[in-house]
This record gives structure tokens, C-alpha cells and sequence, in this order.
């Protein structure tokens, strides 16, 4: 029997907390006037960043067995 990688027990809250770093820096940018508030709503509601394995996309990504983040467009 496999064991569980300490990681996905803790998937959740890593993806709640980098999309809160992600709300934190678009208000910082608008606030800077780098970027217009439209543009801001357009990245809060329609890319995310989700936690992935590298492992799962072994085809697609390294043969790593690394975490990492991505920034993705739920919309395409």
C-alpha cells in the first residue's frame, strides 16, 4: 500500500492561501495605478492558482516530483 504525500492533505489551504497572496497583489498594483480596475476584476475572477505535481503531468511537464504553482485562466 502507497502512502500519502503530506502534501495533499494540506492541497487545499496552499491554493486558498496562494489566491489570497494573488487578491493581495492586485489591489497592491491598482493602488500603484499599474493596472486599471477592470483589469484587476478580470484576474480575481477568472484565473486561479492551483498547487499541481509534476509527477501528474509527466508527459507535459519534468519527471519531477516537485509541487509548484501555476496561474490559470478558468475561462479557456
Amino acid at each position: 500500500m502507497g502512502t500519502i504525500d503530506g502534501m495533499l492533505l494540506e492541497i487545499e489551504s496552499f491554493t486558498k492561501n496562494a489566491n489570497i497572496a494573488k487578491s493581495i497583489v492586485l489591489s497592491r498594483l491598482l493602488e500603484d495605478k499599474i493596472i486599471t480596475d477592470e483589469q484587476r476584476t478580470e484576474y480575481l475572477d477568472n484565473w486561479q492558482i492551483i498547487v499541481i505535481k509534476k509527477s501528474w503531468f509527466k508527459k507535459l511537464l519534468s519527471k519531477d516530483n516537485d509541487w509548484e504553482y501555476r496561474f490559470v485562466n478558468i475561462n479557456t
